[in-house]
């Protein structure tokens, strides 16, 4: 028998997913959750992820009940599965004996015996990026409200699953840029020009792998290179090189100043062979101020090894050594680090003056918000205001990452609602246009999750729309309820849409926005401050003013960290509708 309500099983599930961006965390609590609802026996779902696997399988993450997630790949044709993919409708099967599109072979891949069956789509708008499967060993049938709640959790499922992957293609992209940055670094920390060689070489080799690799000088005077540092390469490369001045592909790369991609060495004349193995390469030159100065290669012992995105990173790098074999950039390092300290002094100000400074109320409702900085500066927005027409506008943001440009962001995040807020007609029409603006002028990897409310003074109305952001909960006298998402995090698509959510306060309920950094506060042991723990606060204080419960928040949670540092931004915004007792 199920062992929980479904209503509590999808706020679970809920928060599980709104947890974390990554997928793969959840997943073992979510089937688990799953399983115990609607009494399964093992629940799997199946993802396709064209980005990671181009043949067009399926992921597959299993859970018996009781055990542990098992993951593996399934062919997108099969049987059952491929019908709900192929045709987006979901399945009910009482008896999988007399269903001849049943062929088992998930029954053969994990060891169950399925006699009764559902499987759901996921789907997102348009797409149908995978889908979830229920199965009892038992000839015991699921009936409709089971295909209900499967059908509920699929929804969530795919919001989830398609802001898992557009997180790992950014973090891709943030790796890389990690990685160029800390070849810039390794050119500004040290004068020793082969000490910052060895640097580049080993950071260059975690974004474009190689065999052999590289770095020669132009003389001006004979044109000949001479190398100043190499790997991979055996004994004697260097007078090879002198002995055939002006020739091969690294001199061919320096001579045109324009990188070169060889997949095949062995057929182009160019080449000089310095490694009998070798099969790709690629060089490119060192140009500073439209001067050629030197150039580096890399090889591999593959065909084709190179792609073009890989030519561009070492063109970047190029540009690293360029620098590093030019000029002493540690005076350079310490004045953009002094003026940077200073800007941020700058910012702080600012960045306070952006922030309510004070409760809003009314005769009807009250609201209020506390916002701490992990930096000097933060990421984190929070505001309240009364707009034109007499509505109440409130806003919570959380910019990703922290310091100096978060805080940039996050300001001008706070700029275009309040600038925009009087003259669109809903939160979502909002979001969009906030959206669509992030989209086109912040950087790639830069996003921000927000949550926009409007509450109408008089009645008690709530409007909210939520573009990828944690979500808010009510609190009231019948329990609580998450104001779920309805959209994606902010500057991540340029025709991002935002649906419109209403709630109707009643009196006394608190709805209380937050972001992650209060409730993933860690303590000395590593553990989470957690939603429920701030939850049972708010509503053991929920006939106090708002203030105070913030108080208590505040005072709960700097004794559960304790001498553990703050990782990230922490704010918090309660609204209560009606008068206190």
């Amino acid at each position: 028998m199920p062992t929980r309500s479904r209503g509590d099983a999808l706020l679970a599930i809920a928060r599980a997913l709104n947890a974390s961006l990554t997928i793969e965390t959840a997943l073992e609590h979510v089937l688990k959750l799953i399983g115990e609802t609607i009494d399964a026996d093992a629940v799997s779902v199946f993802v396709r992820d064209a980005d990671s696997d181009s043949r067009g399988n399926l992921q597959v993450s299993f859970a018996r009940r009781g055990g542990s997630v098992q993951h593996g790949v399934a062919t997108i044709d099969l049987g059952l599965s491929g019908f709900v993919l192929s045709t987006g409708k979901a399945i009910l099967i009482d008896d999988v004996e007399k269903e001849p599109r049943f062929e088992g072979k998930l029954d053969s891949q994990f060891g169950t015996r399925t006699r009764a069956l559902i499987a759901v789509p996921m789907r997102r708008q348009d797409r149908l990026n995978g889908l979830i499967e229920a199965l009892r060993e038992r000839p015991e049938p699921f009936d409709k409200s089971d295909l209900d709640f499967m059908s509920t959790v699929a929804d969530e499922l795919a919001v989830a699953i398609e802001n898992s992957l557009l997180v790992r293609r950014l973090q891709d992209d943030v790796r890389e840029r990690e990685l160029l940055l800390d070849a810039a670094r390794a050119v500004s920390s040290t004068l020793d020009t082969d000490e910052v060689m060895s640097r580049l070489l080993t950071t260059l080799d975690k974004v474009v792998p190689y065999d052999a690799v590289g770095v020669y000088l132009l003389d001006r005077k004979s044109g000949a290179l001479t190398d100043v540092q190499h790997r991979g390469y055996p004994p004697g490369v260097s007078e090879l090189l002198r002995a055939r001045p002006g020739t091969g592909i690294t001199a061919w790369a320096a001579k045109n100043k324009q990188s070169i991609n060889v997949g095949d060495v062995r057929s182009d004349e160019r080449y000089i062979e310095a490694r009998p193995s070798s099969r790709s390469e690629v060089a490119v030159p060192i140009i500073r101020s439209d001067d050629v100065i030197g150039v580096i290669t890399v090889e591999s012992d593959a065909h084709d090894a190179y792609s073009d995105r890989q030519v561009v990173l070492l063109e970047i790098f190029a540009e690293h050594v360029a620098s590093a074999l030019t000029n002493a950039r540690l005076h350079a390092r310490e004045r953009e680090r002094a003026r940077r300290e200073h800007e941020i002094e700058l910012a702080r100000p600012i960045q306070i003056a952006a922030l309510p400074a004070g409760r809003l109320c009314g005769e009807n409702f009250e609201v209020v918000g506390i916002n701490v900085a992990s930096d000097v500066v933060g990421g984190d927005y929070f505001d309240y205001f009364e707009r034109a027409d007499g509505q109440i506008g409130m806003a919570l943001a959380d910019v990703s990452g922290h310091g100096l440009s978060a805080s940039l962001l996050m300001v001008a995040v706070r700029s275009a609602v309040r600038l925009t807020v009087d003259s669109t007609r809903t939160p979502a029409v909002l979001m969009t246009g906030l959206a669509r603006l992030l989209y086109e002028s912040t950087p790639a990897n830069q996003f921000v999750a927000t949550v926009l409310a409007r509450l109408d003074p008089r009645t008690g109305k709530l409007v909210y729309s939520n573009g990828g952001h944690i979500p808010p909960v009510r609190i009231g006298s019948d329990g609580e309820e998450n104001l779920p998402s309805c959209g994606f995090i902010l500057g991540a698509f340029p025709d991002s849409k935002y649906e419109d959510r209403e709630m109707q306060l009643e009196s006394g309920d608190v709805v209380m926005f937050y972001t992650d950094g209060l409730t993933e506060l860690h303590n000395d042991d590593g553990e989470e401050f957690g939603i429920e723990r701030l939850v049972d606060i708010v509503r053991a204080q929920r006939d106090q003013p708002l203030d105070r419960i913030i108080e208590e928040v505040r005072q709960a949670a700097r004794r559960f960290r304790g001498a553990a540092p703050r990782e990230d931004d922490v704010t918090l915004m309660l609204l209560r509708w009606g008068t206190l007792p």
